[in-house]
């Protein structure tokens, strides 16, 4: 309910009196369960990120599926996900302020941090699926692909431009993945994804 809140009113205008009235109990048995709007907050947003991981984790584990194709079904059902999350959203567009006197980023950046991580890891797993090669970093391909996975969360949850740009996701990212599968087979035609 608080999501519904954060969502209409902003993190600086929804108070624990808001949340409270909205959700019909008493302030105090808010304080029961939370200790300040900060914690609701961070909590809501540890809720969405949570059900994404728990939505797209498995397809990290499907050994069925080259790595590009897992990657782009990942990336493109991700970005769907989030565009529809709500306190998300909202903790990137204070993250970007870097706004301490109305958001306290501190405890974002663990959930931030965590979520980066888990990404991390189920990204470096389908990079380390390349063979090895001289030139070939995994580690650095990782993240550069994190990079680019947050930019465009800036792009396209920030700045509003999902809805703008979707229909070109899908593409983008095949191209991505195109084009590294047709680079690494080129130069050396016995390593494949």
């Amino acid at each position: 309910m608080a999501i519904k809140l954060f969502n209409t009113l902003g993190y600086d205008k929804t108070s624990m009196d808001d949340i409270a009235r909205f959700a019909n109990k008493a302030k105090r048995s808010l304080y029961y369960h939370f200790t300040s709007k900060e914690e609701i907050f961070q909590t809501a947003v540890q809720q969405e990120i949570q059900q994404l991981e728990e939505q797209l984790g498995d397809l990290f584990n499907d050994t069925t599926k080259p790595a590009p194709e897992i990657f782009n079904t990942y990336f493109i059902k991700r970005m769907e996900i989030l565009s529809k999350s709500k306190v998300y959203k909202i903790m990137l567009g204070y993250e970007l302020q870097q706004d301490k006197s109305t958001f306290p980023l501190d405890g974002f950046h663990t959930v931030l941090r965590e979520f980066e991580e888990w990404e991390y890891e189920h990204y470096l797993k389908l990079c380390s699926t390349i063979k090895e090669r001289d030139d070939y970093n995994p580690r650095a391909l990782t993240s550069m692909l994190l990079m680019l996975t947050k930019s465009l969360d800036i792009t396209f949850f920030v700045q509003g431009r999902y809805a703008e740009y979707k229909d070109t996701l899908n593409l983008m990212v095949q191209t991505i993945t195109h084009g590294m599968v047709q680079v690494i087979n080129s130069n050396n035609n016995s390593h494949t994804i």
